[in-house]
C-alpha cells in the first residue's frame, strides 16, 4: 500500500505526458487485436 504522495504520485506526471500518445496507440492497438481475433475465431469456425 503505498501513500497518495509516494512514488506512485511522482510518476503520473509523466506518465500524463507521455500519456497523450500512448492511450491512442494501445487503443488503435486493442481494437486491431479484437478485429484480427475475430477474423482468426471466424475462419476457425
Amino acid at each position: 500500500m503505498t501513500t497518495p504522495g509516494g512514488p506512485a504520485a511522482g510518476d503520473r506526471p509523466q506518465a500524463a505526458e507521455d500519456g497523450d500518445k500512448q492511450p491512442a496507440d494501445s487503443l488503435r492497438t486493442s481494437d486491431a487485436g479484437r478485429q484480427a481475433a475475430r477474423r482468426l475465431t471466424a475462419d476457425r469456425r
